[in-house]
């Protein structure tokens, strides 16, 4: 992260118009360097900008850094807040997700995943989150890809490449598309109906009018 922000130039692109705001949006940009969640929360009761862009670094959002830094606690906190961007792509095409997958963090993948972010969308060099984890250096990368892939599509997939007796080039590539595509869109679906049902089970210890249809699936 750029150190020297140059706040003026910043504020004047998202449209900051008095000192106060100028001042918070600093402090929001460092409260996220020090990983202080209370100031980040205390910044957004005052209404500080989920979603200003550093323009003076690449673009990147408040949940870029905080995906950037590890700060789990501040991506809930922005997540949280109705209006974040969370598919926001930085001049180098990279969306949080794609940042959590270069630093192969699980629980913020999945927790980016469970939120809903697109996990086909492609940044400059053509790369979706899940070909920049693939290209990661991390010793874990393969383990992490589970995050993607942890649903069972060989039930789906039944026969793999290598079954396949004759098979042009261009059918090998076309093959491997289709395959990647229904590998992300049924993990997908799994992470979006877990997401789901856990919402509704928090409604169920609340208790209200979700509670009654939750025990009417379970």
């Amino acid at each position: 992260m750029n150190e020297n922000w140059s706040i003026m130039e910043m504020d004047r692109d998202n449209g900051s118009d008095s000192d106060e705001e100028r001042a918070n949006n600093a402090e929001l940009f460092w409260a996220i360097r020090k990983g202080r969640l209370r100031t980040v929360e205390s910044l957004m009761k005052k209404g500080v900008k989920v979603n200003i862009i550093d323009r003076n670094n690449k673009d990147n959002t408040p949940l870029h850094y905080a995906i950037e830094r590890g700060c789990k606690q501040i991506a809930e906190a922005f997540l949280a807040q109705q209006g974040t961007n969370i598919n926001h792509r930085n001049s180098q095409g990279n969306t949080p997700l794609h940042i959590a997958c270069s630093r192969c963090n699980e629980e913020l993948i999945e927790l980016l995943i469970k939120n809903r972010a697109d996990v086909g969308i492609k940044n400059n060099d053509e790369k979706t989150p899940l070909d920049v984890l693939r290209s990661s250096p991390c010793s874990n990368s393969e383990d992490i890809c589970q995050v993607f892939q942890k649903c069972s599509t060989s039930k789906i997939i039944a026969k793999p490449l290598s079954r396949i007796r004759t098979i042009s080039e261009q059918q090998r590539e076309v093959h491997n598309k289709l395959e990647t595509f229904v590998k992300r869109f049924v993990c997908l679906c799994e992470m979006l109906l877990e997401a789901y049902y856990e919402r509704l089970e928090n409604q169920q210890v609340k208790g209200g009018k979700w509670s009654s249809f939750f025990k009417t699936l379970t």
